[in-house]
């Protein structure tokens, strides 16, 4: 038998229509500590990094030769042998969407305004995910630490990593979820795995939840649909730039999986103590998934992400859940510790 959303509530609090805090003030203030956040990172930082990231280095190679007139893929290709040497599957390619986007840009220097601001952005979504103040600005920080991050040698340029672009697109579309706006949702779920289509989860995650609640399928199929033209015609046009079998430089990818670590290192990419904290975030961020009905399956799928960890390592896949948990286990936390303290209030002493 088929649910009806608008007959669910959240087994924790109001309707997921009310705002995270409804405190204006409240919101006024997060949102301002966002701003400075965002502020700070800008004037903070060199402008040029003593290190970059090997992938970091290759997209941005390919950038340039973009910027010089060159396609996608021949750009792509030629960084990538260059870096690593030829190719012999497509996963070595990423999606072109966001190469379009940076190859229009002056310099990479501008690249890392965007993603200052897009993260800004991503906080001030967030304040309409999450419910407790801290967790937007505690996601810019991540997503920015992320993108740059400090070594004992100085700063360290990896914020052409595409999974961190991807991360406005998902906020979007699980906002736009709470707010009842399937299609709009849908659209923006599309737009993330056209960025990173390790993200494909949150589109399956719709569908599944659309199914259970007997709501309209069609934005979801539409959406899965779309993507996977996309990717077949990446696909295509990869092709001619690969090697055979064999001949490549691509490292391995299944069988490479190192059980638990490679599960927790995804779970906590970026965070210090990675492995421990996000570990906790984690499980508090999928207690509060089963607390909170109006998510369903969406996007707890996308949440499982680190369970590829099993028969796989590729930690920085984990940059596209680690935000998530780090709101929606602080709201986990807070309002665990909450039940915990009206139910010491209401016990009978002796």
């Amino acid at each position: 038998m088929a649910l009806n959303v608008a007959d669910k509530t959240s087994r924790y609090t109001d309707s997921s229509d009310k705002p995270a805090f409804s405190d204006k003030a409240v919101r006024r203030t997060t949102l301002a500590v966002v701003v400075v956040i965002c502020l700070g990172y800008l004037l903070a930082l060199p402008e040029v990094d003593p290190i970059v990231m090997i992938d970091h280095h290759v997209f941005n190679n390919a950038c340039e030769e973009m910027r010089a007139g060159s396609g996608y893929y021949e750009s792509m290709d030629r960084a990538l042998r260059e870096t690593y040497g030829p190719s012999e599957s497509a996963r070595a390619f990423r999606m072109p969407t966001v190469f379009w986007l940076w190859s229009r840009l002056p310099s990479q220097q501008w690249a890392w305004v965007v993603l200052v601001v897009l993260a800004g952005l991503t906080g001030w979504i967030f304040i309409g995910v999450s419910r407790t103040p801290l967790a937007p600005p505690l996601v810019v920080i991540y997503l920015l630490a992320t993108a740059r991050f400090q070594s004992s040698s100085g700063s360290v340029a990896q914020f052409f990593l595409t999974e961190l672009w991807a991360v406005p697109a998902l906020a979007a579309s699980v906002l736009a979820w709470q707010k009842r706006r399937r299609t709009l949702a849908a659209g923006f779920a599309l737009l993330a795995v056209l960025i990173r289509e390790t993200a494909a989860g949150i589109i399956v995650g719709g569908l599944i939840s659309a199914y259970l609640n007997g709501e309209r399928r069609w934005p979801w199929w539409t959406a899965g649909l779309l993507a996977a033209a996309a990717y077949g015609l990446h696909v295509i046009c990869v092709s001619p730039y690969l090697v055979a079998p064999g001949e490549g430089a691509e490292t391995a990818l299944l069988g490479t999986a190192e059980f638990p670590m490679s599960v927790l290192r995804m779970a906590g990419f970026g965070l210090p103590a990675g492995s421990i904290l996000g570990l906790v975030f984690w499980v508090l961020a999928l207690r509060w998934m089963w607390r909170c009905e109006e998510y369903s399956w969406f996007p707890g799928l996308l949440l499982a992400l680190p369970l590829v960890g099993l028969i796989l390592d590729r930690t920085y896949w984990g940059v596209l859940v680690v935000p998530f948990t780090i709101a929606w286990g602080i709201d986990s936390a807070v309002e665990l510790w909450s039940r915990l303290k009206a139910k010491k209030q209401t016990s009978p002493t002796n």
